[in-house]
């Protein structure tokens, strides 16, 4: 009996340290947004942190119904940006209580990392779609060749999206810097810079922090450092943030997980 007590102690430790191998490789995952309702094919914006820049890694899918009505529908991914994803496919969804999971391809088997519910995510009318704004900069970028996808893993996972080629460009405008004094915090600088960059003091604050990283100690949000000068963002990057209650739901959720370390 005891020696059956410390076999089942051991197992729960090897899956607890394997568990946390996973988590250690995907920090965070959170519906962003949802631009579909009951009845439509799903689009969902998906804050996704992984040091995995590659999607192939990962298996995304809606799973609704239960027991022998249940239906797991394959989802599509290609990046938004470094912390967010757009997740679509091509069947409608029937059931307000679908759930989103994601999996991550270890040992030759997908293995679950999330789940979450699609219809508690709030709604958003703007489309994960490129931006006229974003359009014209693909315009100014050289032709690359596609990128291969590992088919055998995840046809679906596109990464030769425009996107792709967008996420190239810099991050921030060459020689243009945000005037600042050293006691100013995030927030202020971003509510004086919201109306020049049309967009919300949270979609500025987001734009600051993906533009200049190194600016904000161990590359923390609420960590700006006092004395780090901020380039100004570069349009690709202002144009993703231009809905208020998303991008307020993005800086907190960010905010929420680096003040978590």
């Amino acid at each position: 009996m005891h020696k059956l007590g410390l076999m089942i102690n051991s197992l729960i430790l090897i899956m607890t340290f394997y568990c946390s191998m996973l988590f250690a490789e995907v920090s965070h995952v959170s519906i962003n947004s949802r631009q579909f309702d009951l009845n439509q094919v799903p689009s969902l914006k998906v804050n996704f942190i992984s040091k995995h820049k590659d999607l192939n890694q990962f298996y995304f899918t809606i799973k609704q119904g239960s027991g022998q009505h249940a239906v797991e529908l394959t989802l599509a991914a290609s990046r938004i940006n470094p912390y967010l994803i757009h997740l679509h496919g091509d069947t409608k969804v029937t059931d307000n209580h679908a759930t989103l999971s994601v999996s991550i391809f270890r040992n030759a088997d997908w293995v679950q990392i999330a789940t979450l519910p699609i219809f508690d995510a709030p709604k958003s009318n703007n489309s994960a779609a490129l931006t006229s704004s974003l359009q014209q900069h693909q315009t100014q970028l050289k032709s690359k060749k596609a990128v291969e996808t590992n088919n055998a893993m995840h046809p679906l996972v596109k990464e030769t999206s425009p996107l792709v080629d967008i996420m190239q460009l810099p991050a921030m405008i060459p020689n243009c810097y945000v005037e600042r004094s050293d006691t100013e915090t995030l927030w202020k600088i971003a509510n004086r810079y919201k109306a020049q960059w049309n967009t919300n003091v949270y979609g500025a604050m987001l734009a600051l922090f993906e533009a200049n990283q190194k600016a904000f100690s161990k590359q923390r949000i609420h960590l700006l450092r006092q004395d780090a000068s901020l380039n100004c963002p570069a349009a690709h990057i202002l144009a993703q943030y231009h809905d208020v209650s998303v991008d307020r739901h993005t800086f907190e959720v960010l905010q929420a997980k680096h003040a978590g370390f």
